[in-house]
């Protein structure tokens, strides 16, 4: 009798468990609809979804939630193991994103130079060990243009996820024995740890607070708090009246973030909290609500099943769409990149999710090993394609005699990229900083050489920096330059350059007797705008070749007023913005289409940047300025100062920066130009 009674009360108490364990919150699945449609609309370059990234923010507190519920419960019924828990994020997280990997690779091949190729295969070795976060942040910025064509790069999230569930099962076993009160303590402090971290590194290194686990654990463990209240009923509402309002305040939050964040948010700082809260309230209060019957609808429901394998496929459709189509792409090609990613997130889900994770068609022993023999092959692809640099005999065979003069030039790119020593400066030529190390060498140079050049600028200042190197006519030169290095940032309300204005002019007002003077440059595709403030450097060439941009005159006018405060201590040269061939001059293959034989600048840039010079002109004449101006068209001749092929040279190494042996061209006449300027003002 009583062991009928015993086996009664197992079998109820296992049912119980069961149907806790599985309850399904359909609610929790629309949630992540909510996640994934703002970041593939974001990551397609939709301009209402500038904040879509925080898409990413509200997966981690999802699955933070899911995962700390699944570890709670099995640990309160004795049932959690490691072992278990790791293959359960196994078979959900290696068969969708392994087949990703290897149907990418074949398009990779057929579609990007060694120099992309090269990046490709290194991504091919890091994603599988789940260490893609650290090559992504090696590489550039999340924000970086050049991100939206590598195909792989939105899988530093699953890094994040992964290196956070090695982690964090470890941290439940050990604090279990403990009371509440003791889990919550230690948490509570790691999360605010991470958010204090996030929110630091946020302001002094950006991408690393953006790619890494420390400063994106407590977006987890904002859905393991969630979690661990529901686990112990401390809801602390349930009246539902408030129930409605606090889960309809957490859908606002989202789409604020959504609708009003752009790249300029400081995310995963504090700003962060705003999503990620409306993404705790959801799953706190949104059950038996409006807003949990509006998400947890049947169309909402059936994005978010598929939503994991939309997230894998998006990104790559969206990269090859771009490098295919050079950036010369239309709404339409996106929108068809969204359909077929949902038609592949569906087969995905069916036929690959689904039987992965089902123990009864896959058993341990197969899954393991079809996860190992997949997972060598594809890093010893990647390994392969590193060690041959990006496969590049393979793409060398399929190229003529004059697409490998381009392929040439194109490998700087690969060397840029990697870090190689391919700058030779003297001894002093150095970057300036607010340091005691600058100041010393800078006080040594001129000791040694009497007083500096400065050179202010962007990247395009780097080209000027190297080709005047190469002239070996200059032996003290100052770089002040960076990311958005324009002084008109300095006016602007969100100032996102790098360079710090109000120190540098004091730098060189205190060090003007040390100073010969300074040489400002930019690229000038800055200076040309749509009616929406879209600039050409976003644009295709097929745009460049029909529409004539506006110039934007405001920023001029705030570059002239900060170069007049520098002019009033040192002698300023504004060294004109070079005509850019706007083609991918890194990619001999794409260059076909445009007449490789013939290849010359757009006649509509050609007149877009005689326009920049003719209102910098006007400018400098209208307010009386001392700043010389040195212009390299020449608007009589209708030439430019540089070719873009000279005997062999390709001189630009993509759409817009000078090559090396551009450079090597392009530095005498630099130096001409700017010696010319200086006799005329004596």
């Amino acid at each position: 009798m009583c062991s009928r009674i015993q086996v009664k009360f197992n079998l109820y108490f296992n049912i119980q468990y069961l149907l806790i364990m599985f309850r399904y919150r359909p609610e929790i699945d629309g949630l992540r609809a909510i996640a994934i449609i703002p970041v593939i609309f974001f990551h397609a370059g939709f301009e209402h979804f500038q904040g879509g990234f925080i898409g990413v923010d509200v997966f981690f507190v999802i699955s933070g939630y899911l995962i700390s519920s699944i570890i709670f419960r099995e640990l309160s019924a004795g049932r959690f193991t490691l072992k278990n828990f790791y293959e359960r994020r196994a078979r959900r997280i290696i068969p969708a994103l392994f087949l990703v990997l290897i149907v990418s690779f074949p398009m990779a091949l057929l579609w990007m130079p060694p120099v992309d190729m090269l990046d490709f295969s290194q991504s091919l070795v890091a994603i599988p060990l789940f260490f893609s976060n650290f090559l992504f942040y090696s590489e550039s910025g999340y924000f970086d243009s050049i991100m939206e064509v590598k195909p792989l790069f939105h899988t530093w999230s699953l890094a994040v996820e992964e290196q956070f569930y090695v982690l964090f099962p470890l941290l439940i076993i050990f604090l279990w024995k403990y009371k509440a009160n003791v889990i919550i303590g230690i948490t509570l402090v790691i999360f605010i740890a991470s958010l204090i971290a996030a929110e630091l590194f946020v302001h002094s290194d950006r991408m690393l607070a953006f790619f890494m686990l420390p400063t994106r654990a407590w977006e987890l463990l904002l859905g393991f708090g969630v979690a661990f209240i529901e686990f112990h009923n401390a809801t602390p509402l349930s009246k539902l009246f408030y129930k409605n309002l606090l889960s309809l305040l957490g859908l606002t939050l989202i789409a604020y973030s959504v609708f009003y964040f752009n790249e300029n948010t400081l995310i995963p700082g504090v700003y962060a909290l705003i999503p990620t809260v409306g993404t705790a309230l959801i799953i706190m209060f949104s059950q038996d609500t409006h807003v949990g019957r509006l998400i947890g609808n049947r169309y909402f429901v059936g994005i978010g099943l598929l939503s994991y394998s939309a997230y894998l496929w998006h990104q790559p459709l969206f990269a090859f769409v771009r490098i295919y189509r050079f950036g010369d792409t239309k709404f339409g090609m996106f929108a068809s990149a969204i359909l077929i990613t949902f038609i592949l997130a569906f087969l995905t889900w069916k036929f690959v999710e689904k039987p992965f994770r089902d123990k009864s068609i896959l058993n341990l022993r197969t899954v393991t090993l079809s996860f190992v023999v997949s997972g060598l092959f594809i890093i010893s692809i990647g390994f392969f394609g590193v060690l041959s640099n990006g496969f590049e005999s393979l793409y060398k065979s399929r190229l003529t005699e004059t697409e490998r003069i381009f392929f040439n030039n194109a490998k700087e790119i690969s060397e840029l990229r990697n870090n190689k020593s391919i700058n030779n400066f003297p001894e002093c030529f150095i970057k300036y900083s607010e340091s005691d190390e600058f100041y010393q060498q800078f006080n040594n140079c001129f000791d040694k050489n009497g007083p500096a050049v400065v050179l202010m600028g962007d990247s395009h200042m780097g080209n000027v920096k190297r080709a005047l190197s190469k002239t070996q006519k200059y032996n003290f030169i100052v770089s002040v330059s960076g990311h958005h290095c324009h002084p008109y940032h300095y006016y602007d309300e969100n100032n996102i350059s790098t360079c710090d204005f109000d120190n540098i002019h004091k730098f060189i007002k205190a060090q003007k007797l040390k100073i010969s003077f300074l040489i400002y440059n930019q690229l000038g595709s800055y200076f040309l705008h749509d009616e929406k403030k879209d600039t050409l450097n976003h644009k295709s060439v097929d745009y460049a070749k029909k529409h004539i941009m506006e110039v934007d005159i405001k920023r001029i006018n705030k570059i002239l007023k900060y170069l007049n405060l520098i002019n009033s201590n040192v002698k300023v040269i504004w060294l004109a913005s070079w005509i850019e061939p706007r083609y991918p001059m890194n990619n001999p293959r794409k260059i076909v289409k445009y007449g490789i034989d013939n290849l010359d600048y757009i006649p509509n840039v050609v007149k877009m940047f005689s326009n920049i010079d003719q209102e910098i002109d006007n400018a400098i004449y209208d307010s009386g300025s001392e700043v010389a101006y040195i212009k390299l068209f020449d608007n009589r001749s209708k030439s430019n100062f540089l070719s873009l092929i000279e005997n062999n040279c390709v001189t630009f190494n993509d759409k817009d920066h000078l090559s090396s042996c551009g450079e090597k061209i392009a530095g005498p006449i630099f130096h001409k130009k700017i010696q010319n300027s200086l006799n005329s003002v004596e």
